[in-house]
């Protein structure tokens, strides 16, 4: 199941005992309208957490992605390193003489 899914299942199911619980509150079973209202604390709860470890895990996410180093671009320095594809460098080349 989707966090999306689980989400608003357990917010469907919290607003459902919500209206149930009022229904039995307005016919004074106080006691069955107790637990209901328990219960869908509970679902509020676990409808908040799901979406709370939704948003943390994109955010790991995000920050895992940006914490990548990209590899640098080759840039041509030479016209001997130009002509042959990157395998031969001129002798007086800037970047093949300091590596």
């Amino acid at each position: 199941m989707s966090h999306r899914t689980y989400q608003t299942a357990a917010a469907t199911g919290a607003a459902t005992l919500g209206l149930c619980c009022t229904t039995l509150a307005i016919n004074s079973r106080w006691w069955e309208a107790g637990m209901l209202a328990f219960v869908a604390v509970f679902l509020v709860e676990a409808s908040a957490r799901e979406s709370r470890a939704h948003r943390d895990a994109l955010a790991r996410e995000r920050m895992a992605r940006s914490n990548e180093q990209e590899e640098p671009l080759l840039v041509p320095c030479c016209s001997f390193w130009t002509s042959s594809a990157g395998a031969v460098h001129a002798p007086d080349c800037h970047t093949w003489s300091t590596r």
